[in-house]
């Protein structure tokens, strides 16, 4: 009897040795096992409850623990922008800065909510001009990296035409846009932000507390597909200097204005803007959403912070 209940409890042991292993196993699986560049760009405005900003950020580590991070960066590579007014947008870090997986929690954890209102379209800007690089740390050389931007928000942004235009400018790059809708927001603009096939890149959830229960379909969807980056347009490096000259029926109208500052950066987005490079200016300057000459920017960066807060104005005319 003794020996019987000795016996069968050594194998209960081995049993539950087993089952831990196997669970182990479990744990650490994950469900893609591909490398990505992966960029959240995350609501920050007032509109967000505090606690709600919190689950945002739980879930952008939910996410994260699905795919491999590797000390050396070989593996999945993590950035975050948050935005609200476009004086806070703010990249907290770039895609080459956290390669340690404690170290890149522990960088979530700590991002605050800046508040203010929803310059989706700034924050876009930011995403491509300055983080959607190779010295950012984004793979460009490598088309076996999955790139992708995801998108979080819970309203309708400031300029949505804008907004869609930033959306697009992104996708042109290759890289994949996949947009995520909280609560009652504007599907057309949620719809504008994703890449083709939309349906396999927009999600909406009613609450926070719902984007649990999308984060597994989200990660499958995200490993799902990767998308190689075209070659630039233009590949010759040759010194010039293009003036833009805005007319009065354009600056005193706002679609009008939206249209010529998208055609404006779509075109300068094409080259590479510095002193031996290109020289970009806007004309007229004199007036409270001024121009800039030559002298004043010296990189794409730094023309399209510009540009992202011209308004219409009368002192154009």
């Amino acid at each position: 009897m003794n020996s019987f209940s000795f016996q069968s409890f050594y194998l209960l042991i081995i049993l539950l040795g087993l089952m831990a292993t196997s669970n182990s196993f479990a744990a650490i699986k994950k469900i893609c096992a591909k490398n990505a560049d992966i960029i959240f760009v995350l609501d920050a405005s007032s509109s967000i409850w505090g606690p709600d900003f919190t689950k945002q950020l739980n879930f952008v580590k939910s996410v994260i623990n699905e795919f491999n991070i590797y000390s050396d960066g070989s593996g999945t590579r993590v950035g975050v922008l948050t935005f609200s007014n476009p004086e806070k947008v703010k990249i907290q870090f770039n895609l080459n800065t956290h390669f340690n997986r404690s170290k890149l929690m522990s960088a979530i954890d700590s991002i605050g909510q800046s508040l203010g209102n929803t310059y989706t379209n700034v924050a876009l800007s930011r995403v491509r001009g300055q983080m959607l690089r190779k010295e950012a740390g984004l793979r460009v050389d490598d088309p076996s990296v999955i790139k992708m931007v995801i998108v979080m928000t819970d309203g309708v942004s400031e300029y949505p035409p804008r907004t869609a235009l930033e959306a697009k400018l992104i996708q042109n790059t290759g890289v994949r846009v996949l947009s995520i809708g909280i609560g009652n927001v504007n599907m057309q603009e949620i719809n504008a932000l994703a890449s083709e096939p939309k349906e396999n890149n927009t999600f909406i959830v009613d609450t926070f507390k719902g984007l649990s229960a999308i984060k597994e379909i989200l990660a499958v969807r995200a490993c799902d597909i990767k998308t190689p980056i075209p070659p630039p347009v233009c590949e010759v490096v040759q010194k010039s200097d293009v003036a833009f000259v805005l007319g009065d029926m354009i600056t005193s109208n706002t679609k009008k204005l939206n249209g010529a500052i998208t055609l404006i950066k779509n075109i300068s987005s094409e080259f590479e803007i510095g002193p031996e490079k290109m020289l970009v200016s806007l004309v007229p300057k004199d007036c409270t959403a001024p121009g800039f000459d030559f002298k004043d920017y010296k990189s794409n960066e730094e023309v399209n912070q510009h540009l992202d807060n011209v308004e219409v104005g009368i002192c154009w005319v």
